[in-house]
């Protein structure tokens, strides 16, 4: 009977192990998948912050030829914008502009912040948005 009860009581602090350790399993494996979808998120806004960089540069090209870039906060992302003009006017006047944009996405609670970069060619025409005409991330 003592050697019966010894087995029952080694079998239930082996149960109790194998639970504790899926427990701690599953709480790492939740942590983890947490922590992806937070860096997502952030590289989803910084691509986004990026991308709404590149529209303001479109925007300001429309209203000044002249403009060279600034930094902007988009959402709460710091979004550096500069541009770049190069090559003489095409036949139709148009002319080869080159947006460099660098977003920098802040940090949510447990995860990195993220940087995304775009730049992108513009073609720029008089008193007309410039046509996006290349787009490198």
């Amino acid at each position: 009977m003592r050697r019966q009860r010894g087995m029952a009581l080694i079998l239930a602090l082996l149960l109790v192990a194998f639970a504790a350790m899926t427990a701690l399993t599953l709480a790492s494996r939740a942590r983890d998948v947490a922590m992806d979808a937070a860096r997502d998120r952030t590289g989803a806004v910084a691509r986004a912050a990026a991308q709404g960089g590149v529209e303001r540069a479109r925007w300001a090209l429309a209203r000044d030829p002249n403009y060279r870039g600034e930094t902007v906060t988009i959402g709460a992302s710091s979004v550096t914008v500069t541009v770049g003009v190069g090559g003489a006017p095409g036949a139709d006047g148009s002319r080869a502009v080159t947006v460099t944009v660098i977003a920098h996405a802040p940090a949510p609670p447990f995860a990195d912040s993220m940087t995304a970069r775009v730049i992108a060619e513009l073609r720029r025409r008089r008193d007309q948005l410039p046509a996006i005409v290349t787009w490198r991330e």
